[in-house]
């Protein structure tokens, strides 16, 4: 029994150190993938024009990669600035895939070599003024097959966005302007900004943001769109920021706008407010007045108790001596007061209305002081 322990035990060490030590055959081909560059090509052109460009195609990987070069128009954008991409016979409204001639629709490219893709842009003569979106991307798999939607996951491209001169309409505006809530307890404000392109250029809106008191003093100051993202014509695209102030801020706020865009840089803008309420400021406040209030309550609900034994025995004395009626004006002041119930109410309502109105000019300090 002994010495098949010590065997046993032998021969979980001998796994152990198998383990360990051997070669993991699954790491063998890791693939760290490939890019292109450069991996967005902005240009202008004018009508009949003839340009000739270039790609650079780097394998990162260890092994040979083969891939088609797949032309695609650009027909539109996603909220979040993706490219959505025309069929194989779409012709989209900003289409150039007709203008693009690629040497070779396939690359060959060896493990950490960079190779070279040409393609030629020839601009028609009427060819429309404005944005012409399109792209070149590389892909695993055929044309064929990459239509319905196999291997997308593996490509990577460059993003083609031609602009030809010509009477171009430069117009947007500032579609929406707003905060998600109105009222926040704590600062930490999300704006919403929708721009609408109505003109026949791309365009790339960027400009501040600008946070202000109500009494006009400049709190902070976003950047709106500082990655520099593009709405097409005739488009929406939504965009957000997002503020967090200091913890103390009180009151009413105004946020105001300037977006600048185009070649001529046309200005828009727009504006919103909201309020900012910390509870770290409110709830200790409220609390204070609450307990101050209850403890002048209790002291005057004890002094009025007080008060009316003492001219409930005073009644009685004068009671007992039969001369109510007659002695009604030689009677004391406390005596008196009986027959006005209404005097002990009248002084607390006096004194809530001064303590509210201490409250209430306590409250408009609290608001100037940090708004």
């Amino acid at each position: 029994m002994k010495k098949t322990c010590i065997k046993m035990s032998f021969v979980l060490v001998g796994l152990f150190f198998v383990l360990i030590f051997s070669p993991d055959q699954s790491y063998a081909q890791t693939s760290t993938g490939i890019t292109i560059s450069p991996d967005t090509i902005r240009e202008s052109f004018d009508p009949g024009e003839v340009r000739d460009f270039k790609l650079k195609v780097t394998n990162l990987d260890s092994i040979d990669k083969h891939y088609f070069v797949i032309l695609k128009d650009i027909k539109d954008l996603t909220n979040g600035g993706q490219p959505i991409f025309a069929d194989e016979n779409e012709i989209s409204e900003f289409t150039m895939k007709l203008w693009v001639t690629i040497a070779s629709d396939e690359v060959d490219v060896a493990p950490k070599e960079t190779k070279e893709i040409d393609f030629k842009v020839t601009v028609p003569e009427d060819a429309g003024p404005g944005a012409h979106l399109g792209g070149i991307f590389l892909s695993s798999e055929p044309p064929s097959i990459n239509e319905t939607g196999v291997a997308v996951r593996y490509q990577v491209g460059s993003l083609l966005l031609f602009k030809i001169e010509g009477d171009i309409v430069e117009e947007a505006l500032i579609r929406e302007f707003t905060t998600d809530k109105i009222v926040y307890w704590k600062p930490g404000v999300k704006f919403t900004v929708v721009v609408e392109n109505n003109g026949s250029s791309l365009i790339m809106p960027r400009g501040p943001l600008e946070i202000s008191s109500i009494f006009g003093k400049k709190i902070a100051t976003l950047k709106m769109n500082d990655a520099g993202n593009s709405v097409l014509p005739n488009g929406k695209r939504t965009f957000e920021l997002e503020w967090t102030g200091e913890w103390y801020l009180f009151g009413r706020y105004d946020a105001a706008m300037g977006l600048l865009y185009g070649d001529a840089n046309n200005s828009m803008s727009a504006s919103a407010s909201f309020w900012i309420l910390p509870m770290k400021i409110i709830l200790p406040f409220l609390g204070g007045i609450i307990v101050f209030l209850l403890a002048i309550f209790v002291f005057l609900r004890l002094h009025i108790r007080k008060k009316l034994r003492e001219i409930q025995e005073t009644t009685n004395q004068y009671a007992q001596n039969g001369n109510n009626a007659e002695n009604a004006e030689s009677m004391p002041e406390g005596g008196k007061m009986i027959l006005k119930e209404q005097a002990p109410l009248s002084k607390l309502m006096l004194i809530v209305m001064v303590t509210l109105a201490v409250c209430i000019i306590l409250l408009l300090l609290l608001f100037f002081s940090f708004a």
